[in-house]
């Protein structure tokens, strides 16, 4: 038995030689593994030979099992068990060796299915991430196709934008310019100059023309008054004075001077409206030439405020001192034109218009005309005053409608002087 056992050694030890060189030469990981297997399998085998053989080296001593060893046999066995011991004792250095190799390689197999298990999880967040790439590709393609037709439908708009922003600059050019201009020498304040020089001049020479026709009150004889209820004799002068009820008044406010309530006088005539022939009318033998000068003073002042105060009048005025006219506008009616004339339609007032004069004074003259001549005098007098923001103190009123005149643009009351 002990021969046997110890060929099984030797051939187990050849056996474990070539594994053990083949193990040297592995290079890759599968022949690793086979070859721990292998040593595995060794391994196993020395042990349960081992116990084999103290199994049977228990038997032997055993009284009934005990062998008798010729003497001449004893070197022999001695010798094997020697070499049996000694093979053993390397065995053993041999598995010590390779247990610490299976332990490195199982540490490094452990280490290095760890690092394929971080390995995967790698490649499970790469594949994440390449699929969110490829994501974020699709919708930046999809963004970039809207991006370009809204950069087509934009490009009008920007063009247009582009356009009047260049005029925008150009138009902010001119009006810095237009503002250095203003501030200039040249500018806003020269302007504001010469309307104020402008102003002082219309009043200086309004109130010259004031000097020149002086309008001032006529105080009533002691003892008497003038009221709508006074004979027409003692009214010759009521178109000269101001109402003291009268709506303009209320109006403005404006408390009413008592001088404004006497009958006025322009050079120290009275006007007289020349309305009829009434009994009474002129008193005095020269009331048609005072009446007619005054007309004449009076038509001459409105002619210069006119042009002071740059207004156009509806009635032009033809000046002549005692015997100036006025002038209306009136239609020329042709021979072959008096039927079309006399029908109503939207064409009867569109044809040819000349200038009619009237009389402002009304000796020798048609006493209607005379009046009417007043009554356009008078519709002049009002344009001014509407001109200037200002209500008239009364149609008939021709003295103290031109007194309200003087005095607005004298008292620098009126806006537009």
């Amino acid at each position: 038995m002990g021969s046997q056992s110890m060929g099984d050694l030797g051939q187990t030890t050849k056996q474990h030689v070539p594994a053990e060189d083949g193990r040297q030469q592995a290079k890759r990981e599968e022949e690793e593994e086979e070859e721990e297997k292998e040593e595995q399998k060794g391994e196993t085998e020395l042990v349960r030979e081992e116990k084999e053989r103290v199994s049977l080296i228990t038997i032997s001593e055993d009284p009934p099992n005990i062998s008798i060893i010729p003497l001449e046999e004893f070197q022999k066995v001695l010798g094997s068990l020697c070499s049996a011991a000694a093979v053993t004792s390397q065995l053993r250095i041999h598995r010590d060796a390779l247990v610490g190799k299976l332990e490195s390689l199982l540490k490094i197999r452990k280490q290095s299915l760890h690092r394929i298990d971080e390995l995967e999880v790698l490649k499970s967040r790469l594949r994440s991430k390449d699929l969110t790439l490829e994501n974020a590709k699709v919708s930046l393609q999809e963004k970039s196709e809207d991006v370009a037709i809204a950069k087509d439908k934009l490009l009008p708009s920007a063009r247009s934008l582009l356009a009047a922003a260049n005029c925008l600059a150009v138009a902010h050019n001119h009006l810095q310019d237009a503002c250095k201009h203003l501030e200039g020498e040249g500018g806003q304040g020269r302007l504001l100059h010469l309307q104020n020089m402008l102003r002082t001049r219309r009043r200086l020479m309004v109130s010259q023309i004031a000097a020149l026709y002086p309008i001032v009150p006529c105080p009533v004889p002691v003892g008497k008054s003038l009221t709508p209820n006074t004979p027409f004799s003692q009214q010759r002068y009521l178109t000269n004075t101001v109402p003291q009820s009268s709506d303009s008044s209320n109006k403005d406010n404006q408390p009413v001077d008592k001088s404004d309530s006497l009958p006025m006088t322009i050079g120290g005539l009275h006007v007289v409206a020349p309305l009829n022939t009434r009994p009474g009318l002129y008193t005095e033998p020269n009331d048609h030439e005072s009446s007619a000068t005054a007309l004449g003073y009076v038509a001459h002042s409105l002619a210069l405020l006119a042009a002071c105060l740059d207004v156009p009048l509806r009635y032009p005025i033809r000046l002549g001192a005692s015997r100036s006219y006025i002038q209306d506008y009136a239609p020329i009616v042709e021979a072959n034109e008096a039927a079309a004339a006399n029908s109503v339609g939207p064409n009867s007032g569109g044809g040819r218009r000349s200038l009619i004069e009237f009389p402002l004074y009304s000796e020798g003259q048609d006493s209607t005309r005379s009046a009417y001549a007043v009554f356009l005098l008078n519709k002049d007098l009002e344009q001014v005053l509407n001109y200037m923001g200002a209500e008239t103190v009364g149609p008939r009123h021709t003295l103290p409608n031109l007194n309200k005149i003087i005095k607005l643009v004298c008292s620098g009351a009126c806006t537009t002087a």
